[in-house]
């Protein structure tokens, strides 16, 4: 199943926060930031490393 596919069934069960780790950073929170743009929704990261 693909990252889309996942998180749409997550928001649709709405689930308010979700946490995500990955080793293809970019990729990912561009897949989700596409997302969120098709489904007009908010997108908030936080990036640990940064802190």
């Amino acid at each position: 199943m693909s990252l889309s596919k996942s998180l749409r069934e997550y928001i649709a069960a709405c689930f308010t926060r979700l946490w995500i780790q990955s080793h293809e950073h970019e990729h990912t929170l561009s897949e989700i930031a596409h997302l969120c743009r098709d489904e007009d929704r908010r997108l908030a990261t936080w990036d640990i490393a940064q802190s």
